[in-house]
């Protein structure tokens, strides 16, 4: 409960600091974005969302200016990969890949709400800084630990308003322009149950131990949920209006024969 209470207090403090800040810079620290050819913001869900199989999912860190860069680039991140819709119950849905190295689907993962609730060193219980529900939570979840580098940057844009192709830059000079970190896990669904799909989440170390200080001000602690992501099916009518082309071209074809 004080974990949750935290997390729901550190959202609250970061928005607060986004909304003062003006829209132009009302980027978290911590966002999420999809390198897919079809890859879209969902209003509805609040998402970036695609229906590819293969994809990078890039996690983004934008530090405060008051922040430690060193410190931050020090620690260590997460990236928690769920299955959607919420599922309790174990079951063969196929694998999918994280960076060529499979995961099996539930036999791999964990069930619950991320982060995992253990101590580091494994040994004990800690304090969960659980993710807020939204929607997703409790259900089976695979976790991905990753670091930052001092030399991945990119110009920084917000993800909720800006696609990865129109945005992401690591060719900029970031001695004049203000940069974000980045790093990236490549995914692979192919072999994924048509039951699931995937939903994408970030959280660094402080988040996973439960023991985020807001009172701090610059730690990132996690990935928003209006700036998380996920893979969802082709809308119906898309399916429709694709296979009523086919019809039409196979009929077209005939007709000439």
């Amino acid at each position: 409960m004080m974990g949750q209470l935290k997390r729901n207090l550190a959202l609250a403090a970061a928005w607060g600091l986004c909304v003062t800040a003006g829209s132009a810079q009302a980027v978290p620290q911590l966002q999420l974005d999809l390198d897919a050819d079809d890859a879209f913001y969902s209003g509805d869900a609040e998402t970036i969302q695609t229906t590819s199989d293969t994809f990078s999912v890039y996690l983004y860190l934008s530090p405060l200016s008051n922040a430690n860069e060193t410190a931050l680039l020090a620690d260590t991140y997460y990236i928690s990969i769920a299955l959607t819709p919420q599922r309790a119950a174990p079951g063969m849905l196929g694998s999918f890949d994280v960076n060529g190295g499979e995961v099996r689907v539930t036999q791999d993962m964990t069930y619950g709400r991320p982060p995992l609730e253990l101590a580091l060193d494994g040994t004990s219980p800690s304090d969960p800084g659980d993710l807020a529900p939204h929607g997703i939570f409790d259900t089976f979840f695979y976790e991905v630990a990753v670091q930052f580098s001092a030399g991945a940057q990119t110009a920084v844009y917000n993800t909720q308003d800006v696609r990865f192709a129109d945005g992401f830059d690591s060719t900029v000079d970031c001695s004049s322009v203000d940069c974000m970190y980045f790093v990236k896990i490549d995914i692979d669904k192919s072999d994924l149950s048509d039951a699931v799909q995937l939903h994408f989440d970030g959280y660094n170390t402080s988040t996973r131990n439960g023991d985020i200080d807001i009172t701090k001000g610059n730690d990132p602690g996690f990935v928003p949920f209006s700036h998380d992501a996920e893979t969802v099916v082709p809308e119906p009518t898309g399916l429709l209006l694709f296979s009523a082309g086919l019809l039409l071209v196979g009929r077209t074809l005939r007709r000439q024969r």
